[in-house]
């Protein structure tokens, strides 16, 4: 249903942000799943500038490993500046997953905030030169 209501995503032209807000039951395979789909939509999308799903309920919580795959799937988008996956829980980065995440990051140029992510020194240092 994600990737049938959100399949303007791809070729909008004139929407710069975009809030999703789950607040209903929803089981973790399918909130992973559809991350997914709708980050996979937007690989192609020339406009959308922020992207926020929040509000998860009932303790489905993001994992480093998805959030670093999310961040694949949109690598070659040139316009997304903030991607937040997350609601008030703060994901944090252990060595390894900061220099994964700073390794990507040093591929998409337009990527500036990760909300939601206690950010380590290496991928703090590459949003701040993408910001630049």
């Amino acid at each position: 249903m994600w990737c049938r209501a959100l399949s303007f995503l791809r070729t909008s032209k004139a929407l710069k942000s975009l809030l999703l807000d789950v607040d209903y039951v929803v089981t973790e395979s399918c909130l992973s799943a559809s991350r997914i789909d709708i980050a996979t939509l937007l690989q192609d999308n020339t406009s959308l500038e922020c992207l926020a799903i929040l509000k998860v309920v009932n303790e489905v919580v993001l994992k480093a490993e998805e959030y670093i795959a999310l961040v694949t799937a949109l690598q070659h988008n040139t316009t997304l500046k903030t991607l937040q996956f997350c609601d008030s829980r703060r994901l944090e980065l252990t060595d390894d997953e900061d220099k994964r995440m700073a390794s990507l990051l040093k591929k998409n140029f337009a990527l500036e905030r990760l909300p939601g992510i206690y950010l380590a020194k290496n991928v703090v240092t590459i949003l701040q030169l993408n910001a630049a």
